[in-house]
């Protein structure tokens, strides 16, 4: 068993208001449990924010930076759940299905009309002779755009090896 909390609070400059800027706060943590005989394993994770909100602009070369939003609520919730245990010589065998959501609400969230969240699945394979993992997941994306003629569903398949050295 493990678990985690966090707090930060902190001052908003983002570039596009002509220097208004504001606070916000935020507040997360993740607990996770494995049942070691078994292999079975469950995580979850919560935070919000609470203040002045941005979002990452990067359109166009160069200009990056930040976009306020206004003053509002964000919250994320995030889960997996799966097994893990070592069922042949190579290493640990994993598998997997995840669910995450975020929300907006109150404040100028008031006419955001999305609603996202994705959920998905993987396998990855432990190879400890070679202090490698191989793994394959993926993952449907809904931002659950309420726009008629608009398809908001996108799908990622993620695969590769990592190795550590």
């Amino acid at each position: 068993m493990a678990a985690g909390i966090g707090y930060r609070d902190e001052k908003v400059e983002p570039d596009n208001t002509g220097g208004v800027s504001g606070t916000r706060q935020f507040w997360g943590g993740s607990a996770s449990i494995m049942h070691t005989p078994s292999g079975l394993f469950v995580d979850g994770a919560y935070g919000n924010s609470d203040g002045w909100q941005t979002i990452k602009n990067e359109t166009g070369f160069g200009t990056q930076g930040l976009i306020a939003y206004g003053d509002g609520r964000l919250e994320i919730m995030a889960g997996r759940a799966g097994f893990s245990k070592k069922i042949t010589n190579l290493g640990a065998t994993t598998i997997y299905g995840e669910y995450g959501q975020l929300k907006f609400s109150k404040g100028d969230f008031a006419d955001v009309d999305i609603d996202p969240r994705f959920w998905g699945a993987g396998v990855s394979q432990d190879i400890a002779g070679a202090a490698a993992t191989i793994y394959l997941s993926g993952r449907q994306y809904d931002l659950d755009i309420n726009e008629p003629d608009v398809d908001d569903t996108f799908y990622v398949i993620m695969g590769g090896v990592k190795v550590r050295f």
